[in-house]
């Protein structure tokens, strides 16, 4: 390790215990969205802030003849990610009939319920509950792939493993180990070889020993395990670092950024390291509020000074309420469940009604302008499943086809990772 800088595992086991990184009593569930629990009011709105639960409070519309008062929606479990290349086709289609907008127009006309799109402070949003919420990866769901497919599956846990676990994670939470509490972390993983998080544990104990090449064959170990956990990849950038293997150490930290998009700890990593590199700011959710109002119309609101934005709440107004929009892009009517394709139709009509605005005199705004890059350089689906999917429920990314896997680091690489002056990172492919 380099002298006088904080060891990246005791950066990665206090981030892992912060975000309480230990064996579950009961596996946890891969298709489970997350929410936050809704502030008590008259208004159903899950999630909603105060502020955002007031302003649908303020909203007195009410259906016009021949609507419906809509009834809150909320997604079914799972998401829908296979896309095919009809739909795909459908969101390059700017004919006047057929265009991604004129498509929504259609189906928000011979939806029952009503929409009103407004303007709104910007901290009324409840973007976070309409992505999926915001989860953590889960450490001990492990992805297995075949030549036909990849599953995941939560790793079975028995009681008595459960406490040995418990008892590593506070013994690791100390300063100093020593090499009798790591010998017998590697009793406790003879007990189960193929138990995720084990290796990295007994890795990281051995690292506070002093034990670097213990501590790297079992980083080896547990990325053999479990090929998507992030920590672990983060780790073994840090060991590259270290012996002067830059390129590769990136790689690793693209790695860890893919199966956990949000993570703040590779960005902290890279200052703490000095490195010319930087992770810039990860998450596509701009300010928008989609819900009932009391009056029984859908509510489609947007930051009232980012009015691009329009396009993109009411996209997702129209294809969580309105079957028939769904239904024009080749989705099931019912029920409704979160998708790539969504994200892939509401992030084109918004860029189009930006690049519009942006030629005009809307001025620029930094989620707009990754928005044109991302559609300009044929990264949308990337985008998409980093910036939005990965971003809320980072276990999908744990099911992505290798193709695709590829797809998404290329796009770390060019966008997410950059260079001090915003330019490419200098640091690929050098070492």
């Amino acid at each position: 390790m380099v002298k006088g800088r904080t060891p990246s595992f005791a950066l990665l086991f206090g981030a892992a215990l912060a975000a309480g990184g230990c064996a579950p009593k009961k596996p946890s569930n891969a298709a489970q969205i997350g929410s936050v629990p809704s502030t008590p009011s008259s208004v159903a709105c899950e999630g909603c802030s105060p502020a955002a639960t007031a302003f649908l409070q303020g909203v007195a519309a009410t259906p016009s003849p021949g609507k419906q008062p809509a009834k809150p929606v909320k997604a079914d479990e799972g998401l829908v990610v296979s896309v095919t290349a009809e739909q795909l086709e459908m969101l390059g289609d700017t004919s006047p009939e057929f265009s991604p907008a004129a498509r929504l127009a259609r189906g928000v006309e011979a939806c029952s319920a009503e929409i009103v799109t407004l303007p709104a402070p910007p901290d009324v949003s409840n973007i976070e509950q309409l992505q999926g919420g915001r989860l953590e990866p889960d450490p001990f769901l492990v992805a297995v792939e075949t030549e036909s497919k990849i599953t995941a599956s939560p790793y079975p846990v028995s009681e008595q493993m459960s406490a040995k676990i418990e008892a590593i994670f506070k013994n690791e939470a100390a300063d100093n180990v020593t090499p009798e509490e790591c010998k017998t972390i590697e009793e406790t993983i003879a007990l189960d070889p193929a138990m995720p998080m084990l290796h990295f544990l007994a890795a990281g104990c051995w690292q506070k020993a002093g034990d670097a090449e213990k501590s790297v064959a079992l980083l080896e170990e547990e990325l053999t395990v479990n090929p998507t956990h992030h920590a672990s990849y983060l780790a073994v950038a840090d060991v590259l670092f270290d012996k002067g293997l830059e390129g590769p150490a990136m790689e690793d930290v693209a790695l860890a950024l893919l199966y956990y998009p949000a993570w703040e700890m590779p960005g902290k990593y890279l200052a703490a390291r000095k490195a010319p590199c930087r992770v810039r700011s990860v998450g596509f959710a701009p300010p928008v509020l989609v819900a009932v109002a009391p009056g029984g119309v859908v509510v489609a609101a947007h930051a009232e000074d980012r009015p691009w934005l329009e396009a993109y709440a009411s996209c997702k107004a129209a294809l969580r309420y309105c079957p028939e929009a769904r239904m024009s892009f080749g989705l099931k009517a019912q029920p409704y469940k979160t998708s790539l394709l969504e994200e892939l139709v509401c992030l084109t009509v918004a860029g189009d009604r930006y690049r519009e605005l942006k030629g005009g005199a809307g001025g620029k705004d930094p989620d707009g302008d990754r928005l044109l890059e991302a559609v300009g350089e044929d990264r949308l689906v990337p985008f998409a499943l980093f910036e939005i999917i990965g971003t809320a429920t980072p276990d999908y990314m744990k099911f992505l086809p290798s193709e695709v896997r590829e797809s998404i680091l290329d796009y770390i690489r060019a966008s997410v990772i950059a260079g001090e002056d915003d330019g490419p990172c200098p640091l690929w492919g050098k070492g």
